[in-house]
């Protein structure tokens, strides 16, 4: 019931819309010591999901798969290509596929042009700067850890970066308290 309706406006120009518009934006990765903590039944919370997190959330708004090929870490013994196919919310895409109706192609020149430069390092960077882009107000990161020493390292002053700039214009940064993000 918390869910927003969110539809395309247009897929091309990576324009959607939430009914109704909601000014927090929830960004949640895979690190299990957070993700429970997202604001899954808060209605005030538009809530952004990312690459096969599909099988662990309860809900979500709005999908994020920015792999130019959708389907290159698939998990053995699961149909993420049919569940991205059956979707009923949007898809933000590096690109729109014919097979995937609710694909939405993500709008790279107008990040960038928010941004002010070309820094996009993995899917929660375009999420941030996506959710920003859309008038968020404050925007909260659950399941995002960033431990410097994991695969994830190069990811981190990217993220760090770019809620840097988020701060600097005004918009209010969530993150649990034991997150590795920010410290």
């Amino acid at each position: 019931p918390a869910a927003a309706r969110v539809v395309i406006d247009d897929a091309d120009a990576g324009v959607i819309a939430a009914i109704p518009k909601r000014k927090k934006w929830a960004i949640v990765g895979f690190c299990s010591s957070t993700m429970g903590e997202a604001p899954w039944e808060n209605p005030e919370w538009t809530i952004c999901g990312m690459n096969q997190l599909y099988r662990m959330m309860p809900r979500a708004d709005l999908w994020f798969e920015m792999h130019p090929d959708p389907t290159v870490d698939e998990v053995p013994g699961t149909d993420y290509r049919g569940w991205l196919q059956r979707s009923p919310i949007p898809i933000m895409m590096q690109r729109t596929h014919a097979d995937i109706a609710t694909s939405v192609r993500f709008p790279i020149k107008s990040a960038i042009e928010w941004l002010g430069r070309d820094y996009f390092q993995s899917t929660m960077a375009y999420m941030i700067v996506y959710a920003a882009m859309q008038g968020a107000e404050e925007i909260g990161l659950w399941g995002i850890d960033l431990v410097m020493g994991t695969e994830y390292e190069y990811q981190r002053p990217n993220c760090e970066y770019i809620l840097g700039v988020c701060e600097a214009r005004g918009i209010r940064i969530t993150i649990p308290s034991d997150i590795a993000i920010l410290k």
